[in-house]
């Protein structure tokens, strides 16, 4: 059986990230994610979908979603980047 400090705790987390994502520009970028094709839309490509929004703004959010473990950023190794292709993406996290 689980301590109830043990449960207290996933609450507060689980509390914490309905927080985070339930914010509306947020919430719009954890949508945008899960609707692109790939599940891997990169800051470009989630500032096209967002023109009323600044890609500073986007980025911002990203990391707030990033620190809060509902959102994963993923690079491509230095060896598989290309010239003028991007190597960032974001994807929902298992938490997500």
């Amino acid at each position: 059986m689980h301590g109830t400090d043990s449960w207290a705790g996933d609450l507060d987390t689980v509390r914490e990230r309905l927080n985070v994502v339930t914010q509306e520009t947020r919430f719009s970028l954890v949508q945008d994610i899960l609707g692109h094709p790939s599940g891997l839309p990169t800051l470009k490509e989630l500032d096209h979908v967002n023109p009323s929004r600044s890609q500073t703004t986007i980025r911002q959010h990203l990391q707030r979603l990033v620190e809060a473990g509902i959102v994963e950023k993923v690079e491509l190794p230095e060896d598989r980047r290309q010239n003028d292709l991007p190597y960032t993406f974001y994807v929902i996290s298992e938490e997500g």
